[in-house]
């Protein structure tokens, strides 16, 4: 099962079918449809090319709850990256030890965190950081702005060959018995078929079964009350 094409096959749907359908919705009451969320996704991924990232290379986020974390996720997905979610918790010596054990390229983050990284930044192998401002905090000027990421080109990803059994995510344990381990997710699709109470059973009706479960993925995230 190649689950980049999959992706793209569903979202090429959502466009035609229901892209006006809330597909996030925050405690704040902030929404995106599924078409803003295609959208979006598309251009980050597109611009986290022209960064350099390329399949099996790792992004963290650092990020409290937003939309543009959902965003990022599925951009990582879409080009074969693996997304390392970082719980923002955790102290500066332990981001500095998960990013150089996960061997983080890009980390993206929001500029309330920034000076957790600034304590660290001298040790640790990041090559790049994107902020994303918050709580009225402008970025550092060793970030970029986020918009870096907003400039990518809304068309789909093409090109790359993504397997079922590649990872997706790489996720650190608490470490509370010594360092922090690391586990993978994998593009495997698991989830039930809670979203047709959002779809109206509208666009499940119109895919495959395969497509039903891989989109999936986005009614188990919007029911997270954390990324954690």
């Amino acid at each position: 099962m190649n689950v980049g094409y999959l992706v793209n096959r569903v979202e090429s749907r959502i466009q035609t079918i229901s892209p006006e359908k809330i597909a996030l919705k925050l405690e704040s009451n902030e929404t995106w449809t599924y078409g803003d969320l295609n959208r979006i996704s598309n251009q980050y991924a597109h611009s986290l090319q022209q960064m350099g990232i390329v399949k099996g290379d790792r992004v963290g986020i650092l990020l409290y709850n937003c939309l543009e974390y959902f965003a990022l996720y599925f951009a990582t997905a879409k080009l074969g990256a693996i997304a390392v979610r970082i719980n923002f918790r955790l102290s500066s010596e332990e981001f500095k030890y998960i990013l150089n054990d996960s061997g983080t390229k890009i980390l993206c983050l929001h500029s309330s965190l920034q000076d957790k990284i600034e304590l660290i930044k001298s040790s640790i192998k990041v090559r790049e950081y994107v902020c994303l401002e918050n709580e009225n905090i402008t970025s550092a000027n060793w970030t970029n702005s986020w918009d870096v990421l907003e400039k990518g080109s809304p068309s789909e990803v093409i090109g790359i060959d993504i397997d079922k059994s590649d990872p997706v995510m790489l996720m650190y344990t608490s470490g509370t018995t010594g360092r922090p381990k690391g586990r993978f997710g994998h593009m495997k699709i698991r989830y039930g078929l809670q979203i047709c109470k959002y779809s109206n059973g509208e666009l499940m009706n119109n895919l495959s079964q395969c497509q039903r479960d891989l989109f999936i993925m986005l009614e188990r995230w919007k029911i997270f009350r954390y990324p954690f």
